[in-house]
């Protein structure tokens, strides 16, 4: 039974979400590491409640008493029927708390558990940017307004310039004076005409970044979803590793043993691999781009290399794939030849667990493209100049250097109205049950967060069939 009480502390602790349990009385009566960090982690007053008493050791107190939030009564607590969210400022951090009622399975309140997390400023950016689509909307509609007025005196004066011309031929030069007034008009109604379709074409541009967010948000909340779940399952099975350690101790076979210390420590290599691509899913999911930083950089030639010798294992004699490496240093495609090993020219900084996953995801995709009539996936990779290119995904215009890394088949190739949708989330062509629509989704995150953009080029006639995807990373000098 001790045992079992410390695997569920430890699960409780490995939660990445800060969660906080209190009683009938409300009385904290658990904390995990993960509150505590996220409490101690605040900027405080000096006169906050918070400040004077230690997160770690706050167990046994009075919620109500902790806490300095005017929302967070004890009317509140004891009316908590379904589970409610609160925002405030906390110290110097906008913070959201979600309370759930805690009941037993007969029904019975047994207290309640709350969650804690920072609010971040993607709100205030969609604000921002609907005002300034209102502001739009409303020049659009001056502008309209004086395009009228122009034309209502256009015709008024042309029906001036008439009944002149026909009363007194005399008035020729004053009809030519009136006449250039006329083409100034025109000029200038031009020019607003420009006008007006420039702002046109920034509030489209303006629609099309707001809609860019409003994905990037609901894959970061479905991703922080899964990652969740996802740590939940793995600390189950990182404790059963535990228990399958103290059990080898027991054994009395050396080389049952030795097996299963062979199999404890595969289990655990595996498990802090999944617990790194967590901690990955979870700062892309906040969009933290301090945490991005930290990243494991690897030389790319050789990450790329890596995955193709995995992605071999599972491709068809009818696929082959291939790399192109444009590496000025590298030798037979492999930067372990590089003449300078602390740098290669064609480095792309960005986390190597991410780079398998864009390879990985991309190859996966060209291979099912050409599996009916079989074919060459390349992947290239190379410095190249883009001039007036405009993302897929975010729809930004590029222009400048980049480190080009390409994935290029001889598939079906995609229609140009399917294209537009292929980064949305839950949007496939595959047949049921072949595909979820997450991967593109998700690669455009991690395409994004290291800074890089997305041009496809795709053919679908039945000559020069086909599809490249084009990601376009900043060079490192």
């Amino acid at each position: 039974m001790p045992k079992e009480k410390h695997r569920l502390k430890t699960s409780f602790d490995g939660l990445s979400t800060a969660v906080v349990i209190v009683d009938c009385n409300h009385i904290i009566t658990h904390i995990n590491a993960a509150a505590a960090k996220f409490f101690n982690n605040i900027k405080f007053d000096t006169n906050d409640k918070l400040q004077s008493a230690n997160a770690d050791n706050s167990i046994g107190k009075n919620v109500c008493e902790f806490h300095s939030i005017p929302e967070y009564t004890k009317n509140l607590l004891d009316n908590l029927k379904d589970k409610i969210e609160l925002n405030f400022k906390l110290g110097d951090s906008n913070v959201v708390m979600k309370i759930s009622p805690l009941i037993d399975e007969f029904g019975q309140r047994l207290g309640s558990v709350s969650e804690w997390e920072k609010v971040t400023g993607k709100d205030k950016i969609l604000i921002e940017l609907e005002t300034a689509n209102q502001e739009l909307i409303t020049q659009n509609t001056e502008k309209e307004k004086r395009a009228e007025e122009l034309e209502i005196l256009h015709v008024e004066l042309m029906t001036e310039v008439m009944i002149q011309y026909n009363e007194k031929v005399k008035r020729t030069n004053e009809l030519k004076i009136a006449n250039q007034k006329l083409i100034i008009q025109n000029l200038e109604k031009e020019k607003h005409a420009d006008e007006l379709r420039l702002i046109i074409a920034q509030k489209e541009m303006l629609n099309q970044q707001v809609n860019h967010l409003q994905k990037l948000e609901s894959i970061g909340r479905m991703t922080a979803g899964i990652a969740h779940d996802f740590n939940n399952i793995l600390a189950c099975i990182m404790g059963y590793n535990e228990m399958n350690n103290d059990i080898r101790e027991d054994m009395k076979q050396e080389h049952l043993r030795e097996e299963l210390a062979q199999n404890t420590e595969q289990i655990t290599a595996a498990g802090q691999r999944a617990i790194a691509l967590i901690e990955k899913m979870m700062i892309y999911s906040r969009q933290d781009t301090q945490s991005i930083k930290a990243i494991d950089v690897e030389h790319t030639p050789t990450a790329v290399n890596d995955v193709l010798k995995m992605l071999r294992a599972g491709l068809s004699s009818r696929i082959q794939i291939k790399f192109n490496n444009h590496c000025q240093f590298a030798m037979n495609n492999d930067c372990s030849g590089c003449l300078n090993q602390d740098r290669c020219d064609m480095d792309i900084q960005i986390d190597v667990i991410a780079l398998h996953q864009i390879l990985t995801n991309l190859a996966m995709n060209a291979r099912d493209s050409m599996k009916e009539c079989g074919g060459v996936i390349t992947i290239s990779l190379s410095k190249s100049t883009a001039s007036n290119a405009q993302c897929v995904a975010c729809r930004a215009i590029i222009n400048g250097k980049f480190i080009e890394l390409s994935v290029s088949d001889h598939g079906t190739g995609i229609e140009p109205k399917v294209i537009n949708r292929i980064f949305d989330p839950f949007f496939t062509t595959k047949a049921q049950g072949e595909g979820t629509g997450l991967g593109l989704s998700t690669l455009t995150g991690l395409v994004h967060s290291a800074l890089g953009h997305i041009v496809i080029d795709s053919d679908t006639s039945e000559l020069h069939h086909g599809t490249s995807f084009r990601l376009f990373f900043p060079t490192m000098s």
